[in-house]
């Protein structure tokens, strides 16, 4: 979960490489670079030791000035070597090496209080099916298109009237979208519903943080606009319960990220989804309630492992908790524990395995306490030794009060940590993902007659017999309710 609380703040989400961090910019001048020296390191060799300078003007207000031979655009327009005197709230500045090979994308925030905003992505492909865009005949570009029956478009913060080749660092506002083109990504902003009703402080007192139940109601998830509208995941009515770790399965394009996508609210499903009875946008009022790792780290390597969660300790805490030192640090250092850093809190990021650099991504979410705790693959990248340490760690979180769900592609490792396992298989009877099989692992070992997670998978995508349609009959048919098979 990404955000600021402070007046006068101003951060740059920054996208390089399909790899995503946040910049604070705090200071009255900033440098950014790939040296050591430079305030902010970026590591990319292209980029040179001074890539641009930014800071707080006089005026109180944020400059940005080049000092580059990149191409520089600001919201799709050229700049050259011209400096920005005065940044605006979602200027997009992108920076293209001379070869166009090579890129970064920084998105400008400023003034906002929006704590909340978390940023998910999708490829292009997916993104068609959400927004406005198609690709051309011979399947290179991708164009974005006016629909007069869709409500007003923004393209790099202008209204669209014509069909626009869309580029690196294209911006696009339609719909419940906002976000910006990578090559092959479009990354949006999920904004939290805004609190009308109840302060934060008082919808989190509100939910109990130690016996809860989130409820899954989903009917449909449907993808495409007009005749390209299809349904991709249906029927899945479960019950899952404070302190379970819960692991999802699914066969190849089955709808596992879809499944999770839909229940922190990522992708909009047909149905409900709640936490002791209470829509789960009320929960989200509490801020970090809901936490989400994704699949590529979001720290930045040239970070100690200790400012790490610092920063992101800034970003999430309540201002109570940031106002009292002794409480801050409390948290700070069981969260170093509880993931197993402490003896890496001095240790830059660049210089730590695969396995701990993971670790220290699911830190930077943890350190905001939620109370559902999503993870997409946390393991990817990860020998053996270093996932026994991330397992045992989620499992201590789950013991506390928490419900922790994760999607991995090494399942049998974590074999003795989890509670309960969510399998989603293709129904090719009606070309759409659905509930396989919900409850505990040995009722799951019975059911598929495998005791083996990856075994199962491949059961599940075995397409010479059906199988994962026989099994969404078979479970089907024993009516196990919202509790599943225990």
């Amino acid at each position: 979960m990404l955000g600021i609380r402070h007046n006068r703040t101003a951060f740059f989400y920054c996208i390089t490489d399909d790899q995503f961090s946040t910049i604070m910019v705090d200071q009255k001048k900033l440098t950014i670079g790939n040296s050591k020296g430079s305030d902010i390191c970026l590591e990319k060799e292209w980029i040179g030791n001074e890539l641009a300078v930014v800071g707080r003007s006089g005026s109180g207000g944020f400059y940005f000035r080049s000092g580059s031979d990149k191409l520089i655009y600001l919201n799709g327009q050229y700049l050259g070597n011209k400096s920005i005197p005065e940044l605006k709230d979602r200027d997009c500045i992108s920076i293209i090496s001379q070869d166009s090979r090579n890129w970064v994308i920084l998105w400008f925030r400023s003034d906002t209080n929006e704590a909340g905003t978390k940023w998910a992505r999708l490829s292009c492909s997916e993104a068609a099916g959400m927004l406005p865009i198609h690709m051309d005949q011979d399947n290179k570009y991708w164009y974005i298109c006016p629909q007069d029956d869709a409500g007003e478009t923004l393209l790099n913060k202008q209204v669209l009237t014509d069909t626009v080749l869309i580029n690196v660092g294209t911006t696009i506002s339609s719909g419940a979208f906002r976000g910006v083109f990578t090559p092959d990504y479009f990354y949006y902003e999920v904004p939290m519903i805004p609190d009308t009703t109840e302060s934060p402080e008082e919808a989190g007192q509100n939910i109990s943080t130690g016996n809860g139940t989130l409820s899954i109601d989903i009917k449909e998830r449907i993808v495409g606009l007009f005749y390209n509208r299809r349904v991709i995941l249906r029927d899945i009515h479960i019950d899952i319960h404070s302190g379970e770790m819960v692991l999802i399965l699914g066969g190849s394009g089955a709808g596992k990220s879809t499944f999770m996508n839909a229940v922190i609210g990522y992708e909009k499903a047909t149905g409900s989804i709640t936490y002791n009875n209470r829509p789960l946008d009320e929960l989200r009022k509490s801020e970090n309630a809901i936490g989400f790792v994704p699949q590529d780290n979001v720290v930045r390597e040239g970070d100690k492992v200790g400012n790490a969660i610092r920063n992101a300790a800034q970003m999430k805490l309540p201002e109570s908790i940031l106002a009292n030192p002794d409480e801050f640090n409390r948290r700070i250092q069981h969260t170093l524990d509880i993931m197993g850093l402490k003896e890496k809190e001095k240790s830059l990021i660049s210089k730590l395995s695969g396995g701990e650099k993971k670790r220290v991504n699911v830190a930077a979410e943890y350190i905001g306490d939620p109370l559902l705790f999503f993870l997409d693959e946390p393991d990817t990248g990860v020998d053996p030794a270093q996932d026994e340490i991330m397992m045992r760690s989620l499992r201590s979180i789950a013991d506390e009060g928490k419900i922790v769900m994760m999607i991995t592609h090494t399942p049998d490792r974590g074999i003795d940590y989890y509670d309960k396992v969510i399998v989603i298989a293709k129904n090719k009877e009606r070309q759409c993902g659905e509930l396989a099989f919900y409850g505990t692992k040995e009722k799951a070992w019975d059911f598929f007659g495998i005791q083996s997670f990856e075994e199962i998978i491949k059961a599940l995508n075995d397409e010479s017999e059906d199988r994962s349609s026989a099994y969404v009959r078979k479970y089907q048919s024993l009516n196990p309710g919202r509790e599943g098979l225990q």
